[in-house]
């Protein structure tokens, strides 16, 4: 990973960079290790994913301390209500699609559709948010006339592929759990992260430093691929199956303690189709895909989502509110 911001060349995939452009001293457990680093927490294909890309993010990321992790322990949802709280109580319309957007300098019309029943709304500018993986489905919302320029520019911009399952047991039965380590046995108490190359779920988090009897078991890229058609049902005994080897215990031993499971199957949300966004190849050229996508058109049409911030947060709550914060000024800007 330290050598990508090295590559000086034309772009190229993450795949191709570990293949061509590392020593041939460069250890294979490495690769696999930085492989399944870009899988799972950029939810990508190392196939798709841009070298150049990669490094930028990695050197933004370094500069604002990227690494930091937050958990607002409320639920996300609070976000919302904090954004929201200001507003009046019919700003806001819930359970409505955006079908169709005609669009002049100065005018917008809003198809929308809800409960069957079609709705015009007129503004004089609208703001787009969009996910990667809703603009670029085929039942995506229709521009007319067409956004040319942002449909080139989503042509280097990828949807990443992730899995969530949240398991909620009757107690934190794995805090007894005895391991053997270097110097001694040691149990579980305090675990954080645990990561299991190879596994289905290869990454796995517990709530600390809230101790709550939760798992959460997290697959990114091919990892969550491969399980986005199962079922409900079929995901949660995978997630089971998959603990109870990490665990060195039985499936039934795990469902014993077991009081629920919760998915999260982004690749078959329709308003998503996706978790979050990466760079595909080539998407750091001609000023960045992201930077194309997040450009304002006509004082009409703003651009904002994780995937239109290109300042080392895409993929993150931090980075959308940081692009809705960009889009706001424009706005404001544009029709003062």
């Amino acid at each position: 990973m330290d050598r990508l911001p090295e590559h000086r060349g034309r772009d190229l995939s993450f795949a191709d960079f570990m293949n061509n452009h590392l020593p041939p001293s460069a250890s294979p457990t490495a690769k696999k290790f930085a492989a399944a680093f870009v899988e799972g927490f950029d939810a990508a294909e190392i196939g798709k994913a841009s070298a150049k890309g990669l490094a930028h993010d990695g050197r933004i990321e370094t500069d604002i301390d990227g690494e930091k992790q937050f958990r607002i322990l409320g639920g996300y949802d609070r976000v919302i209500h904090l954004l929201t709280q200001n507003l009046q109580p019919h700003a806001i319309t819930l359970n409505t699609c955006a079908t169709q957007i005609n669009w002049k300098p100065g005018h917008v019309e809003v198809h929308t559709l809800r409960n069957n029943r079609e709705k015009i709304l007129h503004a004089r500018a609208a703001l787009i948010t969009l996910p990667v993986g809703v603009w670029k489905s085929p039942d995506s919302v229709r521009f007319v006339p067409k956004l040319t320029k942002k449909r080139a520019a989503l042509e280097h911009l990828e949807m990443g592929a992730v899995m969530k399952v949240m398991l909620v047991f009757r107690n934190p039965f794995w805090q007894s759990i005895r391991i053997p380590t270097l110097h001694t046995n040691e149990t579980l108490t305090d675990m954080n992260f645990i990561f299991a190359r190879g596994e289905t779920f290869p990454t796995w988090w517990s709530t600390l430093p809230a101790r709550l009897p939760m798992l959460t078991a997290w697959a990114g890229g091919p990892a969550a691929q491969r399980l986005a058609d199962l079922s409900e049902s079929q995901i949660i005994d995978q997630a089971v199956t998959c603990l109870a080897r990490i665990f060195g215990l039985t499936p039934a031993r795990i469902r014993k303690h077991l009081l629920r499971g919760h998915t999260w199957n982004w690749l078959k949300d329709p308003f998503t189709h996706g978790a979050y966004s990466y760079v595909g190849v080539g998407g750091m050229e001609n000023g960045q895909a992201r930077k194309v996508l997040a450009q304002p058109l006509k004082k009409t049409l703003f651009f904002a989502g994780e995937a239109t911030w290109w300042q080392g947060q895409c993929g993150t709550v931090h980075g959308a509110l940081e692009s809705g914060l960009r889009a706001a000024r424009e706005i404001v800007a544009a029709h003062k």
